[in-house]
């Protein structure tokens, strides 16, 4: 998964619209989302709606969730969620080299602080927290991209395959 936020900061690029940027996002990411988290939610509540058990109640609290980036909700649709999220971080924020190390620093000192209280939440902000440093990870690699290219030999190829080893299995 740290490698997938690795790829998608590479490949991310600010539209000058913000108009374009949602349109985009939402045809790309949140109408497929949408519909998985729908198709999945269907067929977990298939047995109980046969059985005349399920609550109506449930659907404004399942319509949150998905709002709100519930891990319940979503399933493996969350890192999607995330993905949506952490652009729409850098879509409104300036890209600044320093703001999104401090960005990151803060999410990262967000989550030990999380995980040493013993905290799992399962949302949204524990998943952009954790993905948006190595997001900013390939966004900074795509910025040093032509000297990559240029510089790697053999050797260096191979260091970045085991530093992309190392990011991955943290």
């Amino acid at each position: 998964v740290p490698l997938f936020f690795v790829m998608s900061g590479f490949l991310f690029k600010k539209e000058e619209n913000i108009r374009i940027f949602f349109k985009k996002n939402f045809y790309n990411l949140i109408l497929p989302m949408l519909l998985m988290v729908i198709l999945v939610q269907i067929r977990k509540n298939v047995p109980s709606i046969l059985n005349g058990t399920f609550e109506v109640t449930k659907i404004p609290q399942i319509c949150l969730g998905f709002l709100m980036g519930d891990q319940k909700v979503l399933g493996a649709c969350w890192f999607i969620y995330t993905l949506f999220v952490i652009k729409v971080i850098l879509q409104i924020t300036p890209i600044s080299k320093y703001l999104h190390i401090i960005i990151s620093f803060i999410f990262s000192i967000a989550c030990i602080c999380l995980a040493k209280h013993e905290i799992y939440l399962q949302n949204a902000v524990v998943n952009v927290s954790l993905s948006y440093p190595f997001f900013i990870i390939g966004l900074t690699l795509k910025k040093h991209k032509e000297s990559l290219n240029n510089g790697f030999g053999r050797k260096n190829e191979f260091a970045m395959f085991l530093f992309f080893i190392l990011v991955t299995s943290i």
